[in-house]
């Protein structure tokens, strides 16, 4: 194990661990903690619950917001009934920035919106709703109901 790898593991700055006598008690102090880990067991890490500001990998989240863009909604209402703001809702699009938090709003906002349709009332409505679905068409994105008649086949 390198000095640099050490130093990313425990947070011990470089000049410390440079010197000789503080390298000695650099690897003892990574010595312990690598012996705490492994008396932790993947029970109980899984058990573990996820940090609410902790960046996750959750492509549901992604094929929610996709699947709610093929079906005429916009960023602007998806964000309000998700109570995030637009730019997370992008973010998210695209696959970066999730965290536990907006996962979960994420998730009860597509159930609230999935089952009904766009408002059209004014212009800009129907402007955004046809955007979302010309952004989905473009990208291939897909409502559910196509997933069941192809997983069906």
């Amino acid at each position: 194990m390198s000095r640099s790898d050490i130093h990313r593991i425990t947070g011990i700055s470089l000049t410390v661990l440079a010197d000789s006598k503080e390298n000695r008690a650099a690897k003892k102090a990574l010595k312990k903690n690598l012996l705490a880990l492994q008396a932790i067991g993947y029970k109980e890490m899984l058990a573990a619950p996820v940090p609410a500001m902790l960046q996750i990998h959750a492509p549901a989240a992604q094929l929610q917001l996709q699947e709610l863009y093929a079906r005429g909604w916009a960023t602007p209402f998806i964000a309000l009934q998700a109570g995030t703001a637009h730019s997370t809702i992008n973010r998210v699009l695209h696959g970066n920035g999730l965290t536990e938090t907006v996962r979960a709003r994420i998730d009860a906002a597509y159930h609230a919106l999935r089952a009904g349709t766009p408002p059209e009332e004014t212009a800009l409505d129907r402007q955004r709703r046809q955007r979302s679905l010309s952004l989905a068409t473009k990208n291939g994105w897909l409502t559910t109901q196509y997933w069941d008649v192809y997983d069906a086949a």
